[in-house]
Formats: structure tokens, sequence, C-alpha cells
């Protein structure tokens, strides 16, 4: 499947007009640990998975005055599971909307753990200096329990416009590239795993922006899932 959309938007901090066009396609993605060793030792697991391809290119070749645009994927969950966002280094996740209970988000050297529950809308960001372009959410499925992950390319010399509201993206500190979202309210309860694609237009000299990244999914025992999450993202989990 191909969609390709041509528009124009307004952006909401400059007012400036945008102009564009971004296309999708899906295809299947095959089982990433099909050929592992532990993979045969795993029973009663299901697998599915896509690949998932955009592209953004601006229609006009006029520098923005105030800031660029960037691809932004999100992925819908069900709510109640834990985020797990392996880190290169130890990361400092920015909260975007909070607060967030400390027992439920947990930092270790190599890793960024998010419990989602609370009440109202909670958002966490990573660098994507430490991001290692992964993000898992592991949540209980019926009798079983299910792990999916998004597989993305982070660019750590990208810019990442994506900031919070009250924060200029002029500040200099567009680095937010691997993100988790929250809502238990009014308008539902589930969990996004988001990323975002460096930013192309005003002051990086690039007019299109290709990005490729996979979506994984698993549902077995939760021991099970817990072994394949251990190979996917970090050991010991």
């Amino acid at each position: 499947m191909r969609f390709v959309s041509q528009f124009t938007v307004t952006l909401a901090r400059s007012q400036e007009k945008v102009s564009a066009r971004i296309t999708k396609s899906w295809e299947p993605a095959l089982n990433p640990l099909r050929h592992e060793p532990v993979w045969d030792a795993l029973r009663g697991v299901a697998y599915a998975g896509y690949t998932q391809r955009t592209s953004l290119e601006l229609l006009s070749e006029e520098r923005m005055g105030s800031g660029g645009v960037g691809l932004w994927n999100l992925l819908a969950l069900p709510y109640g599971g834990e985020v797990v966002i392996p880190t290169f280094v130890k990361a400092e996740p920015r909260v975007y909307s909070g607060p967030i209970h400390p027992a439920d988000l947990i930092v270790t050297d190599h890793s960024v753990r998010y419990k989602v529950r609370g009440a109202g809308i909670l958002k966490i960001g990573v660098r994507a200096v430490a991001s290692t372009g992964r993000l898992g959410y592991l949540y209980p499925s019926g009798e079983d329990w299910a792990l999916v992950v998004r597989n993305f390319a982070v660019d750590p010399s990208g810019e990442y416009v994506d900031v919070p509201w009250e924060q200029s993206t002029s500040s200099g500190d567009l680095t937010y590239s691997t993100q988790a979202y929250s809502v238990n309210n009014e308008l539902g309860a589930f969990c996004e795993l988001e990323y975002h694609a460096p930013a192309i237009g005003f002051g990086t000299g690039q007019f299109r922006s290709d990005d490729t990244s996979q979506v994984w999914a698993f549902r077995g025992s939760r021991d099970v899932i817990h072994q394949v999450a251990s190979n996917l993202m970090f050991p010991n989990l």
C-alpha cells in the first residue's frame, strides 16, 4: 500500500505557510529473531511485523524564517503496560507533560523505563545522542503478554524540532528524537510510542526527508515475551 498527500499547513508558532508532499508505504517485515539460536527455544510465540517507508518533500525551496518541519510517527497501544527505551548512556528523560510519579520512571545506565499509569496526559522524551533507535512496549493481553517494538534510524547530528510548547524552537535544544506518551482522561486510555526524523527546511540545507522503520509485535506467555524483549532491547529485562 502507498498513500500520497499534498498539503499546505500553517505553522502554529510563526504562522508561516508550508507546502509539502508526504508519501507513506508499507510492506511486511520478517521476524528479526528468526535466525537467532534463541528463537528455536521459544515456544508458543505469535509474530507479526511491517516496514514503513515515509518521505516528506517541501514543494518550495524558500527557506522558512523560524524553523524546520520534520516527520513524526506514533503508534497507539493499549493502556497499562511499560515502555522500555534502551539507551547508549544514562539518559535524563525530559518530562513534556506531567507530573510523573518517580516510581513510574526508572532510569538505569542503559535504559529508561516508564510505567504507563496515572491520570491525565503524560509524556517523556529522550535525546537523540542517547537513543539506540529501539522503543518497546510490554503489556498484558488477555491470558498472554504482548511486546511491540519500533525500530528506527536516529541521527544525533540532526535537528529535532518537537519541543514543549513553552520552549522556543530557537532555544538550541532540538535534540529529542524518542518519546513516550500516555493518556487517561475523557479522551480515553492509551499509550503511544513516538519518534521523529530530523527536520528539513530552514537552516538544514535539506528539502526532503526519507525515513524507514519497522514494527515488530510478539505475543506469548509472560516469561517467553520477556526473553524476546531481552534479545531485542537489552539483557536481563
